[in-house]
């Protein structure tokens, strides 16, 4: 059975992206048993939502080893001259930078193009606050079934 537009479009809008192709042929077995937890698990692979987290010296120590003392150092020099990257590291210190905030994943942007050298380790620290974002299995019921004309629980 191949998947159809409809189905292939509800679980597209589940997602909020395109199914690849090798999505589609992973899914089409499994809508012949509909076999809805499985879907939901391949269309959730690599769904984030950003939460909040607190960030201190330690935290930086720990994340960014063997690079955070280094970095630690590098913001302090920068601070000097930048007011923003100053009083920054004064939320860093009280241990309550929050990289889940916007403003506060800007400012870590910020950071990568001033201090390149730390970018990958300026990643770690925003995806403290990625966590995973599956779809639940029933809004993949719910979803195909509509596609398909059936009735649903929603």
């Amino acid at each position: 059975m191949s998947m159809t537009s409809e189905q292939q479009a509800a679980l597209e809008k589940l997602a909020g992206r395109a199914l690849s192709e090798d999505e589609v042929a992973a899914i089409e077995p499994l809508l012949l048993i509909r076999n809805d937890v499985a879907i939901a698990d391949i269309i959730s692979v690599g769904r984030t939502k950003t939460q909040d987290a607190q960030v201190g010296i330690g935290t930086i120590l720990t994340t960014m080893k063997p690079n955070g003392g280094a970095f630690l150092d590098a913001i302090t020099e920068l601070g000097k001259t930048n007011r923003d990257v100053y009083w920054g590291m004064d939320i860093i210190q009280r241990g309550v930078f929050n990289p889940g905030l916007a403003g506060a994943r800007a400012f870590l942007n910020d950071l990568k193009v001033a201090l390149p050298q730390f970018a990958d380790d300026l990643d770690k620290i925003k995806m403290l606050a990625d966590q995973p974002d599956p779809i639940h299995y029933n809004e993949v019921s719910n979803a195909l079934n509509k596609a398909e004309g059936r009735e649903t629980l929603v």
